[in-house]
């Protein structure tokens, strides 16, 4: 384990975190486990093995770090739209673990009410 991770303070393994990149951030967001720093080289990127995209796998995982946050966990309608929209579509193939894994603690978005984000103007 040799990479620092945007959200807590130990280290990880490439493969354990997220590159930032557009097809990640749309979905997760800035509140992800993304690499730090973050790599310019596409090619030292690839070989590194960091995340790329995101799969249903790693959504659940994510909701699992959020659960555990012990600051509050902000974030757009519009970002958590797509991330519950992205789970329910992936739900088709593997509904036994979305449920599993929902009903293991807390997973309902509330708006956070001081806070107005313009994506969801």
């Amino acid at each position: 384990k040799w990479v620092a991770s945007s959200l807590e303070k130990e280290l990880h393994y490439p493969r354990e975190l997220f590159y930032d990149c557009d097809a990640v951030r749309s979905l997760l967001g800035c509140q992800a486990p993304y690499a730090v720093p973050k790599i310019r080289s596409t090619k030292l990127l690839s070989e590194i093995g960091f995340k790329t995209g995101v799969t249903l796998d790693d959504a659940l995982a994510v909701l699992k770090i959020w659960q555990r946050l012990e600051s509050p966990f902000k974030a757009s309608i519009l970002q958590m739209s797509k991330l519950y929209a992205f789970i329910w579509k992936e739900m088709a193939s593997s509904r036994e673990q979305v449920v599993d894994t929902l009903c293991s603690g807390p997973f309902i978005f509330v708006p956070y009410s001081s806070v107005k984000l313009h994506e969801d103007v």
